[in-house]
Parts: C-alpha cells; structure tokens; sequence
C-alpha cells in the first residue's frame, strides 16, 4: 500500500467537490486534455511547457513528477491524502483508475475515484 497527497485546489477551494464527487482530481488550470496518454516524462515536461510557458523548468520539474504520479503511479487500494483548510487531512483509498473526461469543466477533467476512510 502506498500513501499519496492530493491537494484539493492551492487553497483547499475544491475540498467540498472531492468530497462530494468520491473522486480527487488534479486541479491545476490549463491541463484539460489528456494527459495519461503521453509517452513518457519528456514528452510531459514539453507539454506542460506550452501549457504554462511562464514556469521555469526548475517548476516544471516537480510538477511533471507529481502529474505522472497521479495518471501513471497511484493504483486502486492505494491511500490518498487531502490536506482541508482546517489544518486537518482526509484520509482516502483510491478506488478506481485514471480516467480523463473531455467533457467535465476544468479543472475537472483529469480524475481518479476514491472513497473516503
């Protein structure tokens, strides 16, 4: 088992869909495409680059780890982290695979179900 943080939005602004949806999702703006089927990090790191030019690689760098982490690494029965705004943390297993929706709202798209402990 392995335990993963997912961060509900960069002020805990999506802790109450999360919650409400059973689903954790990567709330970063601009990444409504799929992007579990990139090839490889590489191929990442250049997307995110014409995504979000303004970021530095020095940003893009931990930033690709934890997006390939959420569309490659985190696997069902794995235990996942939501830091809320009351200094506390829900505590979660991810039930279901990655999955990219095109039709959901950003940042919506890019989502894996999970079911709160």
């Amino acid at each position: 088992m392995v335990l993963w943080l997912n961060r509900s939005g960069r002020h805990c602004e999506h802790e109450s869909k999360f919650l409400q949806d059973g689903r954790i999702s990567l709330t970063w703006g601009g990444l409504n495409h799929d992007l579990g089927k990139l090839a490889d990090r590489d191929a990442l790191m250049s997307d995110l680059e014409n995504v979000h030019p303004q970021f530095k690689k020095f940003h893009r760098v931990p930033n690709s780890c934890q997006i390939r982490a959420f569309t490659h690494k985190m696997a069902r029965g794995d235990w996942v982290a939501v830091p809320n705004k009351r200094k506390t943390i829900h505590i979660g297993e991810i039930t279901g695979e990655y999955q990219f929706d095109p039709k959901a709202t950003n940042p919506w798209s890019l989502r894996r179900s999970s079911q709160q402990r």
